[in-house]
């Protein structure tokens, strides 16, 4: 499948998100993976298009040749954030992630056990059933979200930090994958 069909394939996605926002609900998909993967798809398609256009013996600047080098980056940057290799952590050696909603909506699970009484909470996630006391649960949520709030600083402090480099060598050896803390393993 080619980059704008790609993108193309998502645009439900996006809408679905705007309706259940708009209806107050939560919404379906992780908007900011599913908005940053589609920005990297951009990305590449801008890459793509001035290839294509060097190879038709246009020439560009260096001002030219450090933008599209940064797009590259900055795509590589947004594709490296929604992967495995940042948005992942281990409950029992089972590999998983929570998107914000997602973390939201456990949370207040959590919340509302306690609220009752609980002293412990089962869940499931992908077909695997995890029961721990409501203290547990508060902890591992506090972790992930601090998790994932440390690994969004890295990557806004990686794109600002390519936004503010001035030659495509630098860009180019930038190395997107410094910074970003230890998964977590519970």
């Amino acid at each position: 499948m080619n980059l704008e069909a790609q993108l193309q394939s998502t645009d439900y996605k996006v809408i679905k998100c705007m309706e259940a926002q708009a209806a107050g609900m939560d919404m379906p998909y992780d908007i900011v993976a599913l908005r940053n993967q589609r920005q990297a798809w951009r990305n590449r398609m801008t890459a793509i298009d001035t290839e294509i256009q060097e190879l038709d013996g246009y020439e560009p600047t260096e001002e030219e040749l450090l933008e599209r080098a940064k797009a590259v980056k900055l795509g590589e940057i947004a594709e490296y954030d929604v992967s495995a290799n940042v948005n992942a952590f281990t409950v029992n050696g089972q590999p998983m992630w929570l998107s914000f909603e997602q973390r939201s909506r456990l949370k207040a699970s959590v919340e509302a056990a306690a609220a009752a009484g609980q002293q412990t909470m089962e869940k499931w996630f992908g077909g695997v059933k995890f029961e721990y006391p409501i203290e547990v649960w508060q902890q591992m949520i506090t972790a992930v979200e601090n998790y994932a709030g440390q690994c969004l600083n890295v990557t806004d402090a990686h794109k600002s930090a390519v936004e503010a480099l001035t030659t495509v060598a630098d860009v180019e050896t930038f190395d997107i994958t410094l910074g970003y803390p230890e998964k977590l393993a519970f």
